[in-house]
C-alpha cells in the first residue's frame, strides 16, 4: 500500500507539488483572519455568571490605574547620594497618596543576594544619604544588570529614575482622581 502511494506521488510529483502550493497558499491567505485573544475573558461566555459578578465587583470598587513620576538631575545620573535620597523620600511619600496600593522604585526594589548560606532580600537603597561611593556604584551596577530595573525604574543611560504608583480607584473615579492630583501638587510643592 505504501509502495503504491509512493509510486503515484513520484509519478505525478509536479502535479502533487502544484496542488501542495495551491493548498498552502489558500491556507496562508486565510491566516490573516486568525486572531489570538490573550484576555482571560476569552475563556468565558459573555453571560457567564462569575464573569458578570467580577465585572460588577470591579465596576463598583476598583480598576487598577497607575502613574509614573520621573526624576532627572540637571546634571549627571540618578546614581548620586542626593538623587537616591530624593527617590527614597518620594517613594515613602507616594505610599501616602490616596488610593495607592503599590509603589515601585529603585529605592524599594527587592534585591536578593546570598550571604554565607542564607538568601537575603532587602530594599536596594536604604538610608541613601549615608551611602558610600562604593555602595552607590554597587547600586548602579545592580540597576543596570536587573531587567526589572533597567528601562523600567531607571532609564538605560541612568539619567532618569521612575517611581510607579498603582492605584485602586473607587467607583466614583473622577473625584478620586482630583483628590490624587491635589495630593501630587502638594507633594511636589514641598
Amino acid at each position: 500500500m505504501l509502495q503504491k502511494y509512493t509510486s503515484v506521488v513520484l509519478r505525478f510529483r509536479w502535479i502533487v507539488l502544484l496542488l501542495a502550493v495551491i493548498v498552502m497558499s489558500a491556507l496562508a491567505a486565510g491566516g490573516r483572519f486568525i486572531q489570538i485573544d490573550g484576555s482571560y475573558r476569552s475563556f468565558f461566555s459573555k453571560d457567564n455568571p462569575q464573569l458578570l459578578a467580577f465585572d460588577a465587583l470591579e465596576d463598583q470598587f476598583s480598576k487598577s490605574n497607575s502613574i509614573l513620576i520621573a526624576l532627572a538631575p540637571s546634571e549627571g545620573t540618578v546614581f548620586s547620594r542626593e538623587m537616591l535620597h530624593i527617590v527614597e523620600a518620594l517613594t515613602e511619600q507616594a505610599w501616602q497618596i490616596p488610593y495607592s496600593i503599590r509603589v515601585d522604585s529603585l529605592a524599594n526594589y527587592s534585591h536578593t543576594w546570598v550571604e554565607d548560606d542564607e538568601l537575603v532580600v532587602d530594599s536596594l537603597v536604604k538610608d541613601a544619604s549615608s551611602l558610600s561611593d562604593g555602595e552607590i556604584e554597587q547600586i548602579r551596577q545592580i540597576a543596570f544588570e536587573e531587567s526589572e530595573i533597567r528601562g523600567n525604574l531607571v532609564s538605560p543611560d541612568g539619567r532618569v529614575a521612575g517611581i510607579i504608583v498603582n492605584f485602586a480607584l473607587p467607583e466614583l473615579s473622577d473625584p478620586a482622581s482630583r483628590e490624587i492630583n491635589r495630593y501630587l501638587e502638594i507633594l511636589f510643592e514641598e
